[in-house]
């Protein structure tokens, strides 16, 4: 594809341009806002002024490339190579990468208002259920409220909170103490003696109030155990256990005991738990088979034939190692799950996985060798040393 096919295939609204070669390509000051150019080969393409707002460029080759000038704002450069590239004066503000996209040596993305799109799914997970905030309201409800809030992604939902009691006491029954304290006067204990008998009447006085201290005393106790003895009649009480009774006419049999519960199964693997593991080997393939060729990786995911294909001596990162060569890796998840079954320590699941995938040799891209499809994939697994690994896999 030259530089006018592109310009005319855009006026007529065509946005996809998935892997086409314009390397060295004359497009200063072109538009292409919003354009899929995902693993596009713009090698030394002249893109000075170039509008690429909102593009898609994952996985792009831009190595070399002139972009001085150009608006990449909001874009994404998930995967892209831009080694080399003159980056002078370029909008990049709000422009998505990720730990496999290559700048410039020097380059810092985030001086120049880059996302890190890992940063960012990981703010997202963290704030997946964020905390309910109560308009109107200082203190905590007493009623079950039914709270709409809107999660991280826009989405309304209704969650259910947990009633917590207040208790003002000011204006809440006050409750008596089991043993209250005495405090050497009894507060609504006062009396004023008069006249000139002080004596007689300080000591019936002071008689009266050990009187009224010591029957403040008694009332305070037996009122406590009367609250005791009532909340002790209120808890349940234990059913008694009936006798066994004895029949003299019954022909005496051996007893036979009742059958034990199953033994658990030794693994708890779960289709959730298999969709895991995939989607951990469709993410590690970005490391595995590219740089940093991360063997470990792949002793961590598989086992058996499946580790042969992907780290033996024949195996894929050999391949890609000896011929100079990588795959860039765009959108790859699983779309659906037609079939999961296990059986002991062994498990098959059946998935739809889309991927898109560029292929990279001595610098080009490789067409045979790379798409952007739906695929119908059987995996088997298998559980070794107690962790669950790939065995083997087809594509259907």
């Amino acid at each position: 594809m030259n530089a006018n096919d592109l310009k005319k295939r855009y006026a007529d609204g065509d946005r996809d341009f998935t892997a086409a070669d314009l390397s060295g390509a004359s497009l200063s000051w072109i538009n292409l806002s919003g354009a899929n150019l995902s693993r596009t080969d713009l090698y030394g393409a002249q893109l000075s002024g170039a509008n690429l707002s909102q593009a898609n460029l994952s996985a792009a080759n831009l190595s070399g490339a002139d972009l001085s000038r150009a608006d990449l704002s909001g874009a994404n450069l998930e995967g892209a190579d831009l080694q080399g590239a003159n980056l002078n004066n370029t909008n990049l503000n709000a422009a998505v990468y990720n730990q496999l996209t290559k700048f410039p040596q020097g380059f810092e993305p985030g001086e120049v208002g880059m996302l890190n799109s890992e940063q960012l799914k990981e703010q997202a997970a963290q704030t997946a259920k964020p905390p309910v905030v109560l308009a109107d309201r200082t203190t905590t409800p007493t009623e079950d409220l039914n709270q709409t809030v809107v999660d991280s992604l826009g989405t309304h939902q209704v969650y259910q909170t947990t009633p917590t009691p207040i208790f003002h006491f000011e204006n809440s029954i006050p409750t008596p103490n089991v043993e209250p304290a005495v405090t050497g006067q009894v507060p609504f204990q006062n009396f004023t003696a008069y006249g000139s008998s002080n004596s007689t009447s300080t000591a019936t006085n002071s008689k009266s109030s050990e009187d009224v201290k010591k029957a403040a005393i008694v009332g305070s106790v037996i009122g406590a155990a009367i609250i005791i003895g009532f909340l002790v009649t209120k808890s349940p009480q234990p059913s008694p256990t009936p006798t066994p009774t004895s029949n003299p006419n019954a022909t005496p049999s051996s007893s036979t005991p009742s059958p034990s519960p199953p033994a658990p199964q030794p693994s708890s693997f779960t289709q959730q738990d298999a969709v895991n593991l995939i989607n951990a080997w469709l993410e590690g393939k970005r490391v595995m088979f590219a740089p940093p060729y991360d063997r470990q990786k792949a002793e961590e995911l598989t086992t058996g034939e499946q580790y042969q294909k992907t780290a033996g001596p024949e195996g894929t990162i050999n391949w890609l190692q000896n011929n100079n060569a990588y795959y860039r890796y765009g959108v790859v998840k699983i779309d659906g799950i037609d079939e999961f079954v296990i059986n002991g320590n062994r498990a098959t699941i059946q998935v739809k996985v889309i991927e898109d995938r560029t292929l990279y040799k001595n610098g080009r891209v490789d067409p045979g060798q790379s798409d952007f499809k739906t695929r119908t994939v059987v995996y088997n697994l298998e559980l070794v040393g107690g962790r669950w690994k790939i065995a083997s896999s087809k594509i259907l």
